[in-house]
Protein backbone atom coordinates (compact mmCIF):
# COMPACT_ATOMS: atom_id res chain seq x y z
CA UNK A 1 0.00 0.00 0.00
CA UNK A 2 1.75 2.98 -1.02
CA UNK A 3 1.70 5.87 1.40
CA UNK A 4 -0.61 8.92 0.69
CA UNK A 5 -2.80 5.91 1.33
CA UNK A 6 -1.72 4.97 4.60
CA UNK A 7 -2.18 8.62 5.15
CA UNK A 8 -5.14 9.43 4.03
CA UNK A 9 -6.84 5.47 5.71
CA UNK A 10 -5.66 7.01 8.96
CA UNK A 11 -7.49 10.48 8.85
CA UNK A 12 -10.10 9.20 7.38
CA UNK A 13 -11.06 6.72 10.41
CA UNK A 14 -9.73 9.10 13.68
CA UNK A 15 -11.91 11.85 11.66
CA UNK A 16 -9.13 14.28 10.73
CA UNK A 17 -8.79 16.44 7.64
CA UNK A 18 -6.36 15.45 5.35
CA UNK A 19 -5.18 16.35 1.80
CA UNK A 20 -2.42 15.82 -0.51
CA UNK A 21 -1.97 15.16 -4.36
CA UNK A 22 -5.03 13.69 -5.46
CA UNK A 23 -6.20 12.81 -2.00
CA UNK A 24 -8.21 14.15 0.13
CA UNK A 25 -10.52 13.54 3.60
CA UNK A 26 -13.66 15.81 4.68
CA UNK A 27 -14.63 16.07 7.78
CA UNK A 28 -18.45 17.98 8.46
CA UNK A 29 -19.88 15.59 10.90
CA UNK A 30 -19.43 12.64 8.65
CA UNK A 31 -16.30 11.65 6.90
CA UNK A 32 -15.52 11.37 3.10
CA UNK A 33 -12.55 10.61 1.21
CA UNK A 34 -11.92 11.92 -1.98
CA UNK A 35 -9.76 11.20 -5.34
CA UNK A 36 -9.29 13.64 -7.77
CA UNK A 37 -12.53 15.79 -5.98
CA UNK A 38 -14.74 12.32 -6.47
CA UNK A 39 -16.43 11.22 -3.34
CA UNK A 40 -14.98 7.45 -3.18
CA UNK A 41 -16.00 6.67 0.72
CA UNK A 42 -18.17 8.22 3.27
CA UNK A 43 -18.79 6.98 7.11
CA UNK A 44 -21.42 8.42 8.52
CA UNK A 45 -24.14 7.65 11.36
CA UNK A 46 -27.23 5.81 10.70
CA UNK A 47 -30.43 5.85 11.18
CA UNK A 48 -30.23 2.99 14.30
CA UNK A 49 -27.52 3.72 15.56
CA UNK A 50 -24.64 2.15 14.35
CA UNK A 51 -22.29 3.65 11.87
CA UNK A 52 -22.16 3.01 7.89
CA UNK A 53 -19.68 3.31 5.38
CA UNK A 54 -20.23 3.27 1.92
CA UNK A 55 -17.58 3.28 -1.22
CA UNK A 56 -17.85 3.65 -5.16
CA UNK A 57 -15.69 4.26 -7.93
CA UNK A 58 -17.48 6.93 -8.78
CA UNK A 59 -16.83 6.07 -12.07
CA UNK A 60 -12.77 5.61 -12.45
CA UNK A 61 -12.22 1.57 -11.68
CA UNK A 62 -8.41 2.88 -11.86
CA UNK A 63 -5.84 0.43 -9.51
CA UNK A 64 -5.47 4.11 -8.05
CA UNK A 65 -9.54 4.35 -6.55
CA UNK A 66 -9.19 0.55 -5.87
CA UNK A 67 -6.22 0.60 -3.81
CA UNK A 68 -7.94 3.82 -1.83
CA UNK A 69 -10.95 2.02 -1.31
CA UNK A 70 -9.40 -1.53 -0.45
CA UNK A 71 -6.86 0.56 2.01
CA UNK A 72 -10.67 1.48 3.92
CA UNK A 73 -11.78 -1.82 3.73
CA UNK A 74 -9.15 -3.71 4.97
CA UNK A 75 -9.98 -3.45 8.22
CA UNK A 76 -14.11 -4.39 7.56
CA UNK A 77 -12.63 -7.80 5.74
CA UNK A 78 -14.07 -6.52 2.65
CA UNK A 79 -12.33 -6.08 -1.06
CA UNK A 80 -12.55 -3.98 -4.35
CA UNK A 81 -11.07 -5.73 -7.45
CA UNK A 82 -11.04 -6.16 -11.27
CA UNK A 83 -11.30 -9.16 -12.78
CA UNK A 84 -11.73 -9.30 -16.53
CA UNK A 85 -12.21 -6.20 -16.91
CA UNK A 86 -15.18 -6.10 -14.58
CA UNK A 87 -15.70 -4.50 -10.87
CA UNK A 88 -15.91 -6.96 -8.28
CA UNK A 89 -16.35 -6.40 -4.56
CA UNK A 90 -15.91 -9.18 -1.89
CA UNK A 91 -17.23 -9.81 1.59
CA UNK A 92 -17.95 -12.76 3.80
CA UNK A 93 -16.66 -14.93 1.18
CA UNK A 94 -19.51 -13.64 -1.46
CA UNK A 95 -18.29 -11.92 -4.46
CA UNK A 96 -20.82 -9.64 -6.43
CA UNK A 97 -19.99 -7.54 -9.31
CA UNK A 98 -20.73 -3.86 -9.00
CA UNK A 99 -21.10 -0.71 -12.07
CA UNK A 100 -18.55 1.25 -12.02
CA UNK A 101 -20.49 4.18 -10.35
CA UNK A 102 -22.86 1.51 -7.91
CA UNK A 103 -22.49 2.62 -4.18
CA UNK A 104 -21.81 -0.25 -1.93
CA UNK A 105 -23.12 -0.02 1.84
CA UNK A 106 -20.99 -1.79 4.84
CA UNK A 107 -22.96 -1.46 7.86
CA UNK A 108 -20.12 -1.81 10.60
CA UNK A 109 -22.89 -2.16 13.37
CA UNK A 110 -22.41 -5.67 14.85
CA UNK A 111 -26.02 -6.49 14.78
CA UNK A 112 -25.93 -5.81 11.12
CA UNK A 113 -24.07 -9.52 10.48
CA UNK A 114 -25.20 -12.15 7.70
CA UNK A 115 -24.86 -11.23 4.46
CA UNK A 116 -28.14 -12.63 1.95
CA UNK A 117 -26.40 -12.82 -1.38
CA UNK A 118 -29.66 -14.76 -2.78
CA UNK A 119 -30.55 -12.13 -5.53
CA UNK A 120 -26.47 -11.48 -6.33
CA UNK A 121 -27.45 -7.90 -4.34
CA UNK A 122 -25.36 -6.83 -1.55
CA UNK A 123 -28.04 -7.02 1.54
CA UNK A 124 -27.29 -7.06 5.08
CA UNK A 125 -29.74 -9.33 7.32
CA UNK A 126 -30.06 -8.11 11.58
CA UNK A 127 -30.20 -10.70 14.15
CA UNK A 128 -34.18 -9.99 14.22
CA UNK A 129 -34.11 -10.79 10.13
CA UNK A 130 -34.54 -7.01 9.47
CA UNK A 131 -33.30 -6.11 5.72
CA UNK A 132 -30.72 -3.33 5.31
CA UNK A 133 -29.50 -1.95 1.73
CA UNK A 134 -29.62 1.83 -0.06
CA UNK A 135 -31.89 2.11 -2.96
CA UNK A 136 -31.54 4.85 -5.38
CA UNK A 137 -33.45 7.41 -3.41
CA UNK A 138 -31.20 6.85 0.01
CA UNK A 139 -28.16 7.04 -2.63
CA UNK A 140 -29.32 10.42 -3.92
CA UNK A 141 -30.45 11.94 -0.29
CA UNK A 142 -27.30 10.98 1.59
CA UNK A 143 -24.82 11.80 -0.91
CA UNK A 144 -26.14 14.37 -3.29
CA UNK A 145 -27.21 16.69 -0.71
Amino acid sequence: MRRITEQAVEAFWNRTPFRKDNTEVRVDGDVYMLLHGNVIAKWAPDEIGGDDLSVTLAGWPTPTTRERLNGILGSEGCAVFQRDGEQFFEIDGNTFKIGDSDWVSIPTDPAWSKLDPSDGVPRYISRKGHAKTLNREEVRRIFNR
